[in-house]
This record gives structure tokens, sequence and C-alpha cells, in this order.
């Protein structure tokens, strides 16, 4: 009875270390099963996120290109209306002084007929001075 009970214990005690080393290796098997799957989730997290960051600086990039292209373009609008006023004002100023001209050449014009009229009045004798004054309709 005795070594029947022996044999029992040991067959016992064999069993339990039989399930405890193949136990311990499934437990083994199992952590490096999800670690494998933890580093697989991370270099994906990894991909995705430099997936992301890299279409984020794309459209970055490309709203950046857009402004800058924006803004040249309004830039060359306002140079081109500035230039359009510019060449407005001289037209207007040139114009302005072209007629300002002709008025100038016109006073001198008037005043060298009045200078001529007022010589030619001057040398009028004084006599026919006298009879205008008594007839002012001659």
């Amino acid at each position: 009875k005795n070594s029947m009970s022996s044999q029992f214990e040991t067959r016992i005690n064999e069993l339990k270390a039989g399930f405890a080393a193949r136990f311990g290796q499934q437990e083994k098997e199992f952590q490096k099963k999800m670690a494998n799957e933890l580093e697989s989730m991370k270099a994906l997290h990894e991909q995705e996120m430099q997936t992301c960051t890299e279409a984020a600086e794309m459209r970055i990039k490309q709203e950046a290109e857009k402004r800058h292209k924006y803004e040249s373009y309004l830039k060359q609008k306002v140079e081109r209306a500035i230039q359009e006023h510019a060449r407005a004002l001289e037209a207007d100023m040139s114009t302005r002084l072209r007629r300002f001209e002709e008025e100038q050449m016109a006073a001198c014009e008037v005043k060298k007929m009045v200078g001529s009229l007022s010589n030619l009045w001057e040398s009028t004798p004084r006599k026919q001075e006298e009879g205008a004054e008594t007839s002012p309709s001659d």
C-alpha cells in the first residue's frame, strides 16, 4: 500500500511537473505572441503616424504654395492698377499742361494785340480824339 501510495504521489508530482512545464511553455509562447503583436501594432501605429504626418506636411506645403501664388497674383494686380492709374494721371497732367500752355500763348497774343492797339491809340492824333468825344457814335 505504501509503495502504491508512493507511486501514486510520484505520478501526481510528475503530472504536476508536466502540467507546470506545459503551462509554463504555453505562458511563454502566449507572452511571446502578445509581445510580437504589440510590436506589430506599434510598428503599424508608427507607420500610420508617419503617413499622417507626411500627408499633413504635404497639405501645409500645398496651402503655402497656393497662398504664395495668390499673394503674387494680388501683388501683380495691384502693381498693374498703380501703373494704369499713374498713366492716367500722367495723361491728364499732360493734357492740362498742354491746355495751360495754349492759354498762356493765347494770353500773350491778346497782350500783344492790346499793346499794339494801345500803341495805335497813343499814336492817333489828338484832334480826332476831341472829335470822338463830341460824337460817341463815330
